[in-house]
């Protein structure tokens, strides 16, 4: 087989649009500040989409159901639950994110990557190749890699007495240990090394949280829309 020169790799194009996803562990604020950041985002004339993972289809909100039903008859594998959260994001990523930010899009995405990287593969020991390759084929090919990823950050104790307010709300995934709790808390954090990520301290008011996190996003937005040559929103 002959070597392949630096030069005959297809590096695609940044997209016209950005992604900024949400993340943090379950009770940290994600969806509160989903919609404040969306909602002013609106008003300030961004042309934004807001969506959620698993989920975001039709088809990927039903595999989402699936996926955080409490009352199945028998216990899900790992590898069945790593495989239909990904099968979710192939559906969710082709007809949703990619054509969005193909167009130039803003898209605010509740959860991605690493969420699954920490619940499914690193609070379940799977091995890591399994997920890049997975990661590959749903995300890379698709050049729909998150720009900017804000992590809202709170303590064990603080998500499980969140959490406890909202019984009737939990989902399979909520239920879980305190110590995989803890342990998916503690890789949630060290993304917070990985560019583009923000450590963001989730255990202050809605207001004081959104307050941080909206000029920064607007000028990362901004300073994307900018260089690739869309004109930025005002």
């Amino acid at each position: 087989m002959e070597d392949q020169n630096v030069s005959d790799i297809n590096i695609p194009k940044p997209p016209k649009g950005v992604m900024i996803v949400l993340e943090g562990i379950d009770g940290a604020g994600k969806t509160t500040q989903m919609t404040l950041l969306h909602d002013q985002l609106v008003k300030d004339g961004y042309d934004v989409i807001r969506t959620r993972e698993p989920g975001g289809t039709p088809l990927a909100e039903r595999i989402r159901g699936l996926v955080l039903d409490k009352d199945h008859d028998e216990e899900v594998h790992p590898i069945t639950e790593l495989l239909l959260f990904f099968a979710a994001r192939k559906q969710h990523v082709e007809h949703v994110i990619k054509p969005a930010l193909e167009a130039g899009k803003v898209v605010l995405c509740d959860r991605f990557v690493n969420s699954t990287m920490a619940y499914q593969v690193m609070a379940n020991d799977l091995p890591h190749d399994l997920f890049f390759a997975l990661m590959q084929y749903t995300v890379i090919d698709a050049n729909t890699v998150p720009f900017a990823t804000y992590i809202l950050d709170i303590s064990d104790e603080l998500s499980i007495e969140r959490l406890a307010e909202r019984l009737d709300e939990q989902n399979r995934l909520d239920t879980g240990a305190a110590e995989k709790r803890a342990l998916i808390n503690s890789v949630t954090r060290q993304f917070a090394q990985v560019p583009g990520h923000y450590l963001i301290d989730g255990s202050r008011t809605r207001e004081e949280v959104f307050n941080e996190i909206y000029p920064h996003m607007t000028e990362v937005i901004d300073g994307y829309l900018k260089e690739h040559n869309t004109e930025p929103s005002s």
